[in-house]
């Protein structure tokens, strides 16, 4: 032993007495310490060091703690001469931080870091293990890579971190979500639409630009909905724009709008495309199109095609010999033809939907093979009828109607119809029960039907 000694080393706000130095010259001039038990505030330190280097501010206000074991040279105490082994704690009030395993040579350093329920921000924490390599030059990101696994509690969720990577501030991460909460990460997306989400994601990025419209990723995920569910088989987003490529199987109408009456309840199978921002995940800003078919008690409404342009949809709607007993119990027959709706999502009713097209109705009218033929148009309120003809019957007007109680005779508020009968039988027309009338024989009118569902009346002349 050539000497032993005593030294103090101030670093940032800290002194440090150490008692016990010992240069050695029986291995070529090096010197070793094992330095026990540093608790070294790096606050004052940090602080100085981030004004020159990009040195990451989740160590602002640490607390060190630890073991390491130093040794070096006497021809130079430059950093990237140092050699070492050791086990340190970071703590600050954001959470802890263990750097397992440290070691580092010719200036570079190798570690295993654990975080334990880590503050990301006031609604996030992160738990992992996590392999680090660096430069003892430059505590940066520009030169760390860092890889590993672990889980992120999101405003209480918990989010599988499967794989993390980051190399020279390039960041990698892939992510597993189990039965996710929309509604709790979209609040703006209406109360029916609260789902969960399962699916894995990748995103890309880097570490000093974390913004939604900097990160780009893809994935694929199921969402949970209304008694079944939507499958994302394509979802991808770059630049703040999101696109995915979905189907829709078993989705239950009337679980997403009760005002949807239950006669009416169709099941909703479809395939779709949509777009938007992830900024604003809203009804008001998905623009996209597809197809589909709507299953209803009484049969079938095929979707040929549909659009949507920021929340407003046009659809083109074929009924295949649907029964009408699925708009009232009262009506018999069944329906067909073509239909194109427009509106808008968020607020699909039927009172805030506009349609027009062409139907025709089969069995409607007894005894009658011709089916009874329909153009019309809707305007939310009103049922304009431009033509509804069979043998022997002409019917033009319109029809108010309070779509609150569609299926009953008070859902007809007004009436206001010109009707020309041929030879018509009265035995034909399908008069709901809850009139109380018995119509029989040929009649030849040429007049008009005014009042109410509940009160019809009759004016014109019978030939």
């Amino acid at each position: 032993t050539l000497a032993i000694g005593d030294a103090k080393i101030t670093i940032g706000k800290n002194i440090f007495t150490d008692n016990n130095i010992k240069i050695e010259l029986k291995e070529k001039g090096k010197w070793h310490r094992l330095q026990n038990g540093i608790n070294l505030d790096l606050d004052d330190l940090i602080y100085q060091y981030q004004q020159e280097n990009n040195l990451p501010l989740i160590l602002k206000q640490c607390q060190l703690n630890g073991k390491i074991n130093v040794s070096g040279t006497l021809e130079s105490f430059a950093v990237n001469t140092l050699q070492g082994t050791g086990n340190v704690i970071l703590t600050n009030q954001k959470g802890t931080f263990q750097l397992k395993n440290l070691t580092f040579n010719q200036g570079n350093w190798t570690s295993q870091l654990q975080g334990q329920n880590v503050e990301i921000d006031s609604f996030s924490n992160i738990n992992g293990e996590f392999d680090l390599i660096g430069n003892l030059t430059s505590f940066s990101l520009a030169g760390l890579k860092t890889w590993g696994r672990g889980n992120l509690i999101l405003n209480g969720e918990n989010i599988g971190i499967q794989s993390f990577n980051l190399d020279d501030y390039n960041l990698k991460v892939n992510l597993a979500l189990t039965s996710l909460p929309i509604r709790k990460f979209l609040p703006k997306l209406p109360i029916p639409l609260n789902s969960f989400l399962t699916g894995n994601f990748t995103i890309l990025g880097n570490i000093n630009q974390l913004k939604l419209n900097k990160l780009k990723g893809q994935g694929s995920g199921q969402i949970n909905l209304a008694d079944g569910h939507i499958n994302a088989t394509s979802f991808t987003f770059e630049k703040g724009d999101w696109q995915t490529s979905a189907t829709l199987h078993n989705i239950h109408a009337r679980k997403l709008n009760y005002a949807i009456p239950l006669t009416f309840s169709p099941i909703i199978n479809s395939t779709v495309n949509f777009k938007g921002k992830l900024e604003d995940f809203t009804l008001e800003t998905l623009s996209g199109s597809g197809s589909g078919i709507l299953t209803l008690p009484g049969g079938f409404v095929n979707i040929p095609n549909f659009t949507v342009k920021k929340g407003n949809f046009t659809a083109s709607l074929t009924p295949q010999n649907l029964s009408l007993r699925s708009f009232s119990s009262q009506l018999p027959g069944t329906m067909g033809g073509l239909i194109l709706v427009s509106g808008s999502l968020t607020k699909p009713t039927l009172n805030a939907i506009t349609a027009e097209g062409n139907l025709n109705f089969n069995n409607y009218i007894k005894n009658q093979e011709s089916p009874l033929n329909g153009i019309f148009n809707w305007d939310g309120e009103r049922l304009n009828l431009a033509q509804l003809t069979t043998d022997g019957l002409n019917v033009r007007g319109f029809l108010d109607i309070n779509s609150q109680f569609l299926g009953q005779t008070k859902a007809i508020k007004t009436i206001n119809l010109k009707v020309t009968a041929r030879k018509f039988n009265l035995e034909n027309i399908a008069i709901p029960t809850s009139f109380p009338l018995v119509l029989e024989g040929l009649i030849n009118f040429n007049g008009t039907i005014t009042g109410s569902g509940i009160k019809p009346e009759f004016l014109g002349d019978i030939i």
